[in-house]
């Protein structure tokens, strides 16, 4: 748990930020992250929970003894359309500073679409767009499923319909995420362990080279 601004501090050193980087991932403004970091006493708690999630989202965790630690093997649980949302800024983020790979496998058009809304969908696009020399980004969906909701800078390919399930998975980072979609409900799985997502490319780039057929959008 976050409980002083010495944490803070550290975080940053683990993650190389500046307190203006800080300020950018959080939202909350750099003035008041230096004086958070000086004094956390009476500090609102939407600061805090946004600075701390901000940490948590880049593998941070804030541990008893006023601790702070990298967590690299982290599992972080998202729910509903808010935590969906968030993901989405997570796999943003690490097209932005990292790039590299960005695969889904069985990915569900309509649901997508359904569990974002459309406004943070065409906002998600718009800010991909610009970034796209960062990184290679994979969908394979059904066949016949032609949304093709991000066209403007992922590759699409076609799955067999009788070998297509609901399990969707996202891999991008050292990140592998399990989309469980209900009627009521969208829970992400998102495990931060680099072994289980090069195994999990693996296996993507073995159905898009082997099983996947070539869709109209390519």
């Amino acid at each position: 748990m976050l409980t002083n601004g010495k944490q803070i501090a550290a975080a940053r050193q683990l993650l190389g930020w500046s307190q203006a980087d800080l300020a950018e991932r959080s939202g909350v403004s750099k003035p008041s992250i230096i004086r958070i970091e000086k004094d956390l006493y009476g500090v609102k708690h939407d600061s805090r929970e946004a600075i701390q999630s901000a940490f948590e989202k880049n593998n941070i965790e804030f541990i008893e003894g006023n601790g702070v630690r990298e967590n690299r093997e982290a599992l972080k649980i998202y729910k509903g359309q808010k935590g969906f949302q968030e993901f989405y800024d997570d796999l943003y983020e690490t097209a932005r500073d990292i790039g590299g790979d960005i695969c889904l496998f069985n990915g569900i058009s309509d649901l997508v679409l359904k569990w974002l809304g459309a406004d943070f969908l065409e906002m998600h696009v718009n800010r991909m767009i610009p970034i796209k020399d960062n990184y290679n980004y994979r969908v394979i969906v059904k066949e016949g499923d032609d949304s093709f909701l991000g066209s403007t800078y992922c590759d699409y390919r076609w799955f067999p319909s009788d070998l297509f399930n609901d399990k969707t998975i996202f891999i991008f980072g050292n990140k592998v995420s399990f989309l469980n979609f209900s009627e009521n409900n969208i829970e992400v799985s998102s495990f931060n362990q680099k072994e289980l997502a090069e195994c999990q490319l693996l296996f993507f780039n073995l159905a898009w080279n082997y099983v996947a057929m070539e869709t109209n959008n390519e």
